[in-house]
């Protein structure tokens, strides 16, 4: 409580004497933030296209084949090499 009542206070008092300068210009805080945004870009533009990074899963999908049969392999495919469905030992 008593933290609130000193930021009040302390804002109220700021207020009173035209309040705070900025630690820089204000256009900046956009260029800073355009820049966040474009990094963040960055990172999800390197994701774009991982999928087809796997051999495997392009060729299921050529086929129209389910994506989660062919990267742990079918049932049948695992009980043929003596596994459980999930690669269970």
């Amino acid at each position: 409580m008593t933290l609130a009542l000193s930021t009040a206070s302390v804002l109220a008092a700021e207020a009173e004497t035209g309040g705070f300068e900025l630690p820089f210009p204000a256009v900046f805080f956009g260029v800073i933030i355009f820049v966040v945004f474009m990094a963040l870009l960055v990172v999800l533009w390197s994701y774009h296209d991982v999928a087809n990074r796997h051999a495997r899963k392009v060729v299921a999908a050529a086929q129209g084949l389910d994506g989660h049969d062919v990267a742990h392999g079918t049932a049948s495919e695992n009980v043929s090499q003596g596994t459980e469905a999930h690669g269970g030992a």
